[in-house]
């Protein structure tokens, strides 16, 4: 059986120094999403979304990847 994709999108607070200060937890958050869900979906973990730009940009890659 397939299975079903799932897109995860985490957003970046747009003052990229206070984000990067907390940038471990995002990516300890990111760690458990991964292990809580990828062997039961098809994960597309996307880059850090930190403006408008970004989110169309990733928005874009979720449909290519259907």
């Amino acid at each position: 059986m397939e299975k079903r994709k799932v897109a995860v999108v985490t957003l970046g607070d747009s003052r990229r120094e206070f984000y990067k200060k907390r940038e471990s937890i995002v990516l300890s958050e990111i760690e458990k999403v991964k292990k809580a869900f990828g062997n039961k979906y098809d994960l597309y973990i996307s880059p850090i979304v930190f403006d408008a730009e970004d989110g169309q940009n990733i928005s874009d890659e979720i449909k290519r990847k259907g």
